[in-house]
């Protein structure tokens, strides 16, 4: 039962009546400025420093996001203080209270003791902001890299996470001993396959294993339901594909958005091997999540995570029998194109006649 309270009266400014209590020592406050009013400062500060270490965890505070935040402390004072004298009295100041820590393996915690309260405080006001990416690396997608095998290197002073080509499964059979018949439409579920594997990774920010795999499932067959359904849709073309993927993601999505997830979609297609490489890292994922215990599948049912890896494998049997091909990827990447200079149309017309509808919302789609 929740502990009973005087909520009579603020106990941080007293004059407007309190409608909070703190969790951690019960003061009664009435507002978020109250709360973090400076004599309320040792649990705000400890709440925050919580949300901070939080937040790295789920962003994957590795040995590199360490060192960006001893940086961003040199950059703090190198940006706050007037003069050269003032700039090398704080950098020795920083280089003897960071004195013996290694980074390597120094927790955030062991980091943010040792910082100065001008410094926690700037810290504080990047997660208050929400704006704590900040000091975080920037994922950059592998398919928007030049096309080198393996590794993909990016450069340092944009501080950004060195992106990774999938290598391509080498476990595919031929195609007519899964079916008798392949339908033109696989070509079109490929596309949306696509899309939704673009969708999850930079909605996971490029980590789609680990704690991140059931996540990065839903997220699938969110953008692409044929993948775990009973009844796989048959599209008609590769519009109706892409279009249907883009209303499961927002079906209110604006059109600019619309065309920057099409070109996620179109550098696949523009980059020799991507959409193999694609395919196999979506057929691994699942591989991955289909053979972790029950347990850590947590409320994913067995049985759909099957038959999406059963589908996917098909599409990449395909791929990697039409690989010496190139008009068939040619033609999807102009259908690509041509379904985002329609967007982008209709994002001009909207802005040159901001009352009238978003007509990209509804789309009819063409036959081709």
């Amino acid at each position: 039962m929740e502990q009973k309270h005087d909520r009579k009266g603020c106990q941080i400014c007293g004059k407007l009546r309190a409608k909070y209590s703190c969790p951690k020592c019960h003061i009664a406050y009435c507002s978020l400025a109250c709360y973090r009013d400076q004599r309320h400062s040792e649990c705000t500060e400890s709440f925050y420093q919580a949300q901070v270490a939080d937040e790295l965890k789920t962003r994957q505070a590795d040995d590199d996001v360490k060192k960006k935040m001893h940086e961003l402390l040199q950059q703090y004072h190198q940006g706050t203080l007037e003069d050269a004298d003032s700039d090398e009295q704080e950098g020795e100041d920083i280089a003897e209270r960071m004195e013996g820590l290694n980074l390597d393996n120094a927790s955030v915690d062991d980091i943010w003791k040792r910082m100065s309260e001008d410094e926690r405080q700037e810290f504080l006001k990047l997660v208050d902001q929400g704006d704590l990416a900040n000091v975080l690396p920037a994922w950059v997608p592998w398919w928007q890299q030049s096309d080198k095998p393996g590794v993909v290197e990016v450069g340092q002073d944009d501080y950004q996470v060195t992106a990774t080509i999938p290598e391509i499964s080498e476990c595919a059979v031929p195609v007519q001993s899964l079916a008798k018949k392949v339908h033109p439409s696989v070509l079109y579920q490929i596309a949306q396959l696509a899309l939704a594997y673009a969708y999850m990774m930079r909605h996971l920010n490029g980590d789609s294993r680990g704690k991140n795999i059931a996540d990065a499932f839903q997220d699938l067959v969110t953008v692409s339901p044929l993948l775990s359904s009973k009844e796989a849709d048959i599209y008609t073309n590769a519009h109706e594909a892409l279009v249907v993927g883009l209303c499961n993601i927002d079906e209110g999505m604006p059109c600019s958005k619309k065309c920057a997830m099409l070109d996620d979609v179109l550098s696949m297609y523009l980059g020799p091997r991507y959409i193999a490489s694609m395919v196999s890292d979506t057929h691994a994922l699942l591989g991955t999540l289909l053979a972790m215990p029950s347990v850590d599948r947590g409320h994913l049912k067995k049985a759909h995570i099957h038959r999406a890896e059963r589908r996917v494998f098909f599409l990449l049997c395909v791929v990697l029998q039409m690989s010496t091909e190139t008009e068939p990827w040619e033609f999807m990447a102009a259908e690509v194109a041509m379904l985002q200079r329609r967007f982008r149309s209709e994002d001009e017309a909207s802005k040159q006649n901001p009352n009238r509808e978003d007509a990209a919302a509804d789309v009819k789609v063409p036959s081709i």
